[in-house]
């Protein structure tokens, strides 16, 4: 049987299903019979977890240092303020158990991240049922369960798998993991390419489908589990990881290399950051610009509107890695289903099309104020690039426009030393592709975020899988909505980038090269693929697959298209 999932780290593994079960705690009171004995037991149980997180850090640190940093996250969420104040307040006046405060705070946190639609901001859902699942062991003194010794090579087959599951995963012996939950940016899936272990999430029937020793297919480039394969089955899956192997050691070559076609035409790659762990810096020695920094997580992460100061620290902290390239800052999108703990939004029966992104922020300008105060003080240490998300109109521009003036106004008169920045759009509705000659007369640059365009153009929401098959990143109207867009900057001579994961496609790359694009932005672990793929085919050959799709009058055909360059993909 044949099982589909989401290939999330790309590769084949062949081999016996090891199905790792660990018991999920739950409070096992509600009321505690001593308030101060429940409040001695919660502080016990921080200090003992802060142990355990730091030993795991140290250990995670001889083998990967870049990966230990998830941990600081953890230690964070262990030591935040706001979650420590509610867990106390609900002993003390809720009379609550501490193993119940725990898990009804940190739950409730959790969920809200969950809801989150980007889903970098909701995979950190997994972090906060990770740090409660330690406090309550220690709680009721259960001893930790991980995959740091197992009893050969085997895939690892699990409903889920926490941060420090992965993290103490005895790699040597880990042929592949696949899971029932989980997406291509959670952490597991981060430490899964990173290691190069291949990973298909997302299989809801897989623990039903597999028992302990079943020997399985697993193939991430298919997304697909294999439960009963036959000798064929098993032959071909193993011929095709040797041919993996080979081309994933070809890939990396090109990781470092500066982005170009196989004629010598530049691309300049860039990096999409989420937040400001090593592992995500680290792109900085790979690509040659950042194209989209996502604010929202300084505003997730905590109990309160990011200061001023706070968010320039965290600006500068990225312009430093990157020296004179350019940093593009996208100012606050949240509104949907992306809410903060502690800002009412506003509500409304269709959210996604309400007051959302810039449209919020219009509404609260203290809101836009901020974060234009910051980056115009943390451009003093590089080459900063505001970007404004959700634009439906030149309008909209030329407003934030003032209010960027206003502010840098302000600042020189209180004496405050600043930088110049560039000020831009996302292009992610229809409205704004229709009017790209007019935003592209008065925008410095523009970035086509694919992933919301997709969505607004086929008007299906992207997060709602049984409308999946209408917001298809290969239907026509997605590329030809590039191409109009592509039209109005050249003709402008304004600079344009696609930040969207059609970028981070390497066959994809090809057609948006072919369109006339030669800024791509993805996250770290598409480079190489991407850099290698633009090398192996000329401009010419490029614009002549573009041409193709343009002309395509369904997805099944853009499919096609793209399966005919990759069977006659060179070598």
């Amino acid at each position: 049987m044949i099982c589909q999932g989401k290939g999330v780290s790309p590769g084949v593994a062949v081999g016996q299903v090891y199905i790792y079960a660990p018991h999920v705690l739950h409070a096992r009171s509600e009321f505690a019979q001593s308030v101060s004995a429940e409040k001695e037991a919660y502080a016990a149980a921080r200090i003992a977890a802060q142990k355990q997180l730091r030993e795991l850090q140290n250990r995670l640190k001889e083998q990967d240092a870049e990966k230990a940093a998830i941990f600081d996250a953890h230690l964070d969420l262990l030591d935040d303020e706001v979650i420590v104040e509610e867990i106390e307040l609900a002993i003390e006046e809720k009379k609550n158990e501490a193993g119940f405060a725990i898990e009804q705070v940190y739950d409730r946190y959790a969920r809200m991240m969950a809801a989150v639609e980007d889903e970098t901001l909701s995979q950190r859902a997994d972090d906060l049922a990770d740090v409660c699942q330690r406090l309550l062991r220690q709680i009721y003194g259960v001893p930790e369960q991980d995959l740091s010794c197992l009893p050969g090579p085997v895939i690892v087959a699990a409903e889920d798998l926490l941060p420090s599951d992965t993290a103490s995963l005895d790699r040597r012996n880990v042929l592949g993991i696949v899971t029932c939950k989980g997406g291509a940016t959670s952490h597991s899936a981060i430490i899964a390419r990173s290691w190069e272990i291949p990973a298909v999430l997302g299989i809801a029937d897989l623990l039903t489908q597999v028992r302990d020793g079943d020997v399985v297919i697993l193939d991430a480039m298919a997304g697909t589990l294999d439960t009963t394969p036959d000798d064929f089955a098993r032959n071909q899956a193993l011929q095709k990881r040797e041919a993996w192997l080979k081309d994933a050691e070809l890939a990396r070559r090109f990781l470092t290399v500066k982005g170009a076609t196989a004629d010598g035409v530049a691309v300049h790659i860039g990096l999409n950051l989420g937040g400001l762990q090593d592992d995500e810096l680290a792109g900085a020695q790979a690509t040659e610009f950042v194209g989209l920094l996502r604010t929202e997580f300084l505003y997730m992460e905590t109990d309160h509107m990011p200061t001023e100061d706070e968010q320039c620290m965290a600006y500068e902290k990225v312009l430093r890695e990157w020296g004179s390239r350019e940093v593009t800052v996208r100012t606050l999108d949240i509104g949907g289903d992306k809410t903060l703990p502690y800002f009412a939004l506003p509500k409304e029966e269709n959210p996604f099309l309400g007051q959302r992104a810039l449209r919020l922020c219009f509404a609260h300008p203290e809101i836009l104020q901020t974060q234009f105060r910051a980056a115009l003080r943390a451009a003093v240490h590089g080459n900063l690039w505001l970007m404004l998300p959700m634009v439906s109109g030149v309008e909209d521009f030329e407003r934030s426009r003032r209010l960027l003036d206003q502010t840098r106004d302000e600042l020189v008169a209180q004496g405050v030393e600043i930088g110049c920045v560039k000020l831009g759009v996302m292009i992610e509705t229809p409205a704004m592709v229709l009017m790209a000659p007019e935003i592209a007369a008065v925008a410095d640059f523009a970035s086509i975020g694919t992933n919301d365009l997709c969505q607004y153009l086929t008007a299906a929401d992207r997060m709602n899988p049984s409308v999946a098959e209408y917001c298809s990143p290969f239907h026509p109207a997605l590329y030809r909505a590039v191409a109009m867009t592509v039209q109005a900057f050249q003709k402008a001579n304004k600079p344009l980038c696609v930040c969207g994961e059609l970028a981070g496609d390497e066959y994809a790359s090809c057609i948006l090269v072919g369109l006339g694009l030669r800024k791509l932005s993805m996250s770290l672990s598409q480079v190489a693929r991407v850099k290698r793929a633009l090398s192996r085919y000329t401009v010419s050959e490029m614009e002549a697959m573009a041409g193709q799709i343009l002309g395509c009058a369904n997805s099944q055909e853009v499919l096609q298209c793209i399966q005919q360059i990759q069977s006659a993909q060179k070598n």
